[in-house]
């Protein structure tokens, strides 16, 4: 076959497959195309087209800044309730602790008889209080920083609790150490809150509940082994910010 055969054949080979091409189109097709409608197109160059078109239209790959402050958003809020939940977690394990040193130092200072003076160094030898509480000057503290004294007297022996350093929550752990105290009540000779507007001022604003050897307890119906929350609430509100004294006073 020479040159001019050759690009013969081939044209006319390219028109045959035009034709067949056309013969696929519908006649529903070149109805919704319209009239003057152009031969549809071969299959095989439809799926071509549409690979190119898909080739350059596709967006480039990342979130928008609305998508990226909206998952900032959903992530803050769910800090601010992990961190809420934490923190509510944090104080019902603190107060827990804390009743468990209170019951701990309840039945330490049962354990022992002194006449009078500082209680600790005695407890400490016999290694009654939480290690946790120790100090070395004399006092000791709970899980909540607040400074306990331990003493004794001809008549009781005693256990003070300094609640001015805690003012924000002083309300809170007041209720706490005094629902500790009621299992205590029959051992108890009183317990009560001290308070006055400042550390020099003469004037004080006490109040006290008593143990079940008190004589108080069955004629005014004030006791310990009683106390309600309402009765609790309305103690621990006589603490003032700059002076107030828990105390939790124990028969001989």
């Amino acid at each position: 076959m020479n040159l001019f055969n050759f690009f013969n054949f081939s044209s006319l080979a390219h028109n045959e497959r035009k034709q067949a091409d056309a013969a696929l189109c519908t006649k529903n097709e070149r109805t919704k195309n319209g009239a003057d409608a152009k031969p549809c197109l071969s299959d095989v160059y439809k799926n071509g087209t549409r690979a190119k078109r898909r080739q350059t239209d596709v967006p480039l790959c990342g979130r928008s800044m609305v998508e990226m402050l909206g998952v900032l958003a959903i992530i803050g809020v769910l800090s601010v309730g992990a961190i809420s939940g934490y923190s509510k977690a944090m104080m019902k394990y603190k107060l827990n602790k804390q009743t468990e040193q209170f019951t701990q130092l309840y039945y330490a200072v049962l354990q022992i008889d002194i006449t009078n003076g500082n209680m600790l160094p005695y407890l400490e030898k016999l290694n009654l209080i939480p290690r946790e509480m120790i100090s070395n000057n004399n006092y000791i503290y709970d899980v909540f920083n607040l400074q306990v004294v331990l003493s004794a007297d001809n008549e009781h022996k005693n256990i003070v609790i300094t609640m001015s350093n805690v003012k924000d929550q002083n309300n809170t752990l007041c209720l706490n150490i005094l629902n500790s105290t009621i299992p205590w009540a029959a051992e108890l000779s009183h317990v009560g809150v001290d308070s006055k507007q400042s550390a020099s001022d003469e004037q004080h604003t006490q109040d006290w509940f008593f143990g079940d050897n008190e004589t108080y307890c069955y004629s005014n119906q004030r006791c310990i082994r009683t106390l309600t929350l309402a009765q609790m609430q309305n103690l621990c509100q006589i603490c003032y910010e700059d002076y107030c004294n828990l105390y939790i006073a124990f028969n001989k």
